[in-house]
Parts: structure tokens; C-alpha cells; sequence
């Protein structure tokens, strides 16, 4: 197990495919870390109030910061590499998503 940090503009997909390699371990990640959150700005930039919304959406970026646990032993963990990717993956842009 070992815990990453969040960075900005990441969602939970974005995650799960840098740290697992595949978008399949979302569900891992979401039961290993119950707690995690949005980012209030995303959410507002969606006109979501962050306030009385409790719910977590999968397209919206995570805080930035944040710490999740990752297994690093799981069996949805895909070492194989066709390309290494040198910059970071994100793809939530506040105001730009369509």
C-alpha cells in the first residue's frame, strides 16, 4: 500500500490510470479512500454547491492535495507499458469541459 498525492485538475480517472494503468481500479480506489472529495472549485465551476452536495463525481476533479491510498499489490494493477508517459495526467479544465 502506499498513499499519493492529488494533483491539480486530477479526476478520479486520471488517477486511476497513472497509478493502475487502467480506469478499471476506479472502483478500488474509491473503496480505499470513503472520504474522498471534489474540489470546491471544480464543483462551483459546474454550479455545483459544494456545500449541500455530498456526493462525489467521477468527472469532476479530486482536491487537489488530497492523499489516497493506493494497493500497489492489487490484481488490477497493469505493469505493462506500450508508452511511457513523461507529463502529468490530467484532464479537468475549469471552465473547458464540454
Amino acid at each position: 500500500m502506499k498513499t499519493i498525492t492529488v494533483k491539480a485538475r486530477q479526476t478520479v480517472y486520471d488517477i486511476a490510470l497513472e497509478q493502475y494503468g487502467t480506469c478499471e481500479a476506479v472502483g478500488e480506489i474509491l473503496a480505499l479512500n470513503p472520504d474522498v472529495a471534489n474540489d470546491p472549485a471544480a464543483l462551483a465551476a459546474q454550479g455545483i454547491d459544494s456545500v449541500s452536495e455530498a456526493g462525489f463525481y467521477l468527472d469532476v476533479a479530486v482536491d487537489k492535495g488530497a492523499q489516497l491510498r493506493i494497493d500497489d499489490d492489487s490484481t488490477l494493477m497493469r505493469k505493462n507499458a506500450l508508452k511511457e508517459i513523461t507529463s502529468e495526467i490530467t484532464t479537468y479544465q475549469y471552465g473547458t469541459n464540454d
